[in-house]
This record gives structure tokens, C-alpha cells and sequence, in this order.
């Protein structure tokens, strides 16, 4: 029997979790709802974490792929990320 190392039950954990925040996403919607929240660019700082540890996120992750590319889109995003000299695609 094969026991999986606690770094493999970590990420089956992660994509787990972000499976659950790709099922909240499905409608379209912001995370809370209708409207744009605090949520929102939080889990901009989540989906880039997952770029960052080579989870292909466009793939697995699509309705929160859109809603990463809604959230970039907003001018006070698209600062935030200039002036970290950020992407939330690597």
C-alpha cells in the first residue's frame, strides 16, 4: 500500500478547496453575489498562489479563471499589481 506523502495530501487538499471556490464562481456572479466585494481581489491573491505552484488554474479552474481576468480589469487592480510589479498569471 502506497501512503501519500503529506505534500501530495496538501495539494489534494488545495485543489479540493479550490474546487469549491470554482463551484461559488459557476454563476458569473462576484463571489458574494452581484456585487464586488473584499472577496474578490482575495481570491485573486489565492488563484496566483495556484499559478505559482504550476496548478494549471485556466484548466481546472475556469470559472475562476474569468473571474481572475474581471478582477484584473479594474483600475485599482491593475495599480496594485503595477506598483508590486505583480501578474496573476505567473
Amino acid at each position: 500500500m502506497l501512503i501519500p506523502t503529506s505534500e501530495a495530501r496538501g495539494m489534494e487538499h488545495l485543489t479540493g478547496a479550490y474546487g469549491v471556490i470554482e463551484a461559488k464562481l459557476a454563476n458569473g456572479n462576484w463571489a458574494l453575489g452581484e456585487r464586488y466585494s473584499v472577496v474578490d481581489p482575495y481570491l485573486a491573491v489565492f488563484y496566483r498562489w495556484g499559478m505559482r505552484m504550476s496548478i494549471d488554474m485556466p484548466k481546472s479552474f475556469p470559472n475562476w479563471t474569468c473571474h481572475a481576468r474581471r478582477i484584473e480589469a479594474r483600475p485599482a487592480v491593475q495599480r496594485a499589481l503595477e506598483q508590486e510589479n505583480i501578474s496573476l498569471w505567473r
